[in-house]
């Protein structure tokens, strides 16, 4: 193909996507949005839920932003607005549930759910409790867990090494995790750090590491170590599971136990044995 056919068959695709991304509807246009924003790992659950609720008669729309569970405990707590960075920010579903994009106009749209993993009080000190203008409506049991690449010789992680890892980082001593580029983290605004860090004995706002925006882009940055056997994450057991072909489950021992567990019956499995037989503590 001459170059110039070929510089022009790319002005076409480059002028293409443009297009794609200059149409990304307005959100307020959708049929009835409801806004929901707060954890990364609860994404595919959503996407369940927006597909369904998007086949009803007449049809409704979930309108998803992920920002971490206790972003998303403030947004209710607050009415702190969702803003989207950049076009097409925000996620909804359709009946088929394909994943679609749309806007908001700033200063953006106040939340009507708030999705996190934790508890409110996990998040804030609330000594009053919740106000009795918010409704605390309990979801599934979701379980945190360690990971590793998927070709990473190590099956199982302690407690007491986790604790050195996250809490002391290049110095824990833990090997084959010192190296800081490979130890994966979320942020304090995490409700999978949050779980890990109350288990640990690690205060989330004091964690060491290569800090990540969310699930996905965790996800996406242990896909891509050159040193698989160093590399160490934390993510939702939902969302591991969903990536199997990325992401090695690592067992995990807690202070006390005699042997690593996973949160299901091996690591092959997804019934949560061990999680409803209380024996997979986060």
């Amino acid at each position: 193909m001459r170059r110039a056919a070929v510089a022009a068959l790319l002005a076409g695709l480059f002028s293409s996507l443009a297009a794609r991304t200059v149409a990304a509807a307005e959100c307020a246009s959708l049929p009835t949005p409801v806004y929901v924003t707060g954890s990364t790992a609860a994404k595919p659950l959503l996407a369940e839920i927006g597909k369904l609720m998007a086949g009803q008669s007449p049809p409704t729309t979930i309108v998803y932003l992920g920002q971490g569970s206790c972003t998303g405990v403030d947004a209710v707590l607050s009415g702190t607005a969702v803003v989207g960075s950049g076009t097409g920010a925000l996620s909804y579903w359709d009946s088929a549930g394909v994943e679609l994009k749309c806007d908001v106009p700033t200063p953006g749209v106040v939340a009507h759910v708030g999705i996190s993993d934790v508890f409110a009080t996990t998040c804030f000190q609330l000594p009053g409790g919740l106000p009795t203008s918010v409704g605390d409506i309990l979801g599934p049991v979701q379980a945190m867990i360690f990971v590793a690449y998927k070709t990473s010789v190590e099956r199982a992680i302690s407690a007491e090494a986790a604790y050195y890892i996250y809490g002391f980082g290049a110095a824990s001593a833990v090997p084959p995790w010192t190296y800081e580029g490979l130890i994966f983290r979320r942020d304090a605004q995490s409700g999978t750090q949050r779980m890990i860090a109350a288990a640990i004995g690690v205060p989330a706002e004091r964690w060491k590491g290569t800090g990540t925006t969310s699930s996905g882009d965790l996800l996406t940055r242990l896909g891509m170590v050159n040193f698989p056997d160093q590399s160490i994450g934390i993510l939702s057991a939902e969302v591991a599971q969903d990536n199997r072909a990325t992401v090695r489950v690592l067992a995990y021992q807690h202070f006390g136990q005699k042997c690593a567990v996973f949160p299901d019956r091996d690591k092959t499995s997804n019934d949560k044995m061990n999680v409803r037989n209380d024996l997979y503590p986060i």
